[in-house]
């Protein structure tokens, strides 16, 4: 790989990560809900949120088969955002749990999946800022 088309990957990255900064909010309350909880609130927070996820993936799944542009870009857009919303908290219910009981390696994987995360969340939003653009 050359200079060039390393720092060509490296600004694409740079970009998608600053794209799916959104997400490092929700990851911050995921984090701090499980910091502030018992043990019980804890379970009935991650369940919540992955309710949540859950209704989101399957609307985003049914959007696809409306037929009418706008409103599957719409629905898409909305269902997406919740769905990224749930799974950042429980990304971040999840990061606090391995950060206090991980090693060192546990550590580095928590921080690398949250800079992998946010990336495609990054890449998600970069798509739908292209798709709203061309309707």
């Amino acid at each position: 790989m050359t200079l060039i088309e390393f720092g060509a990957w490296t600004y694409a990255l740079a970009w998608l990560f600053i794209l799916g900064t959104p997400v490092l909010v929700p990851i911050g309350v995921g984090a701090w809900a499980y910091m502030g909880s018992s043990s019980t609130n804890r379970v009935r927070f991650a369940v919540c949120a992955g309710a949540v996820a859950l209704v989101s993936a399957v609307t985003l799944g049914w959007c696809m088969t409306l037929h009418d542009p706008v409103l599957r870009f719409k629905v898409t857009v909305g269902a997406f955002g919740v769905a990224a919303l749930a799974t950042s908290v429980l990304l971040g219910m999840a990061a606090v749990f391995c950060w206090i009981r991980g090693s060192g390696l546990t550590r580095a994987t928590v921080l690398a999946t949250l800079a992998a995360f946010t990336c495609a969340v990054g890449f998600c939003n970069g798509v739908i800022l292209v798709w709203g653009s061309e309707l």
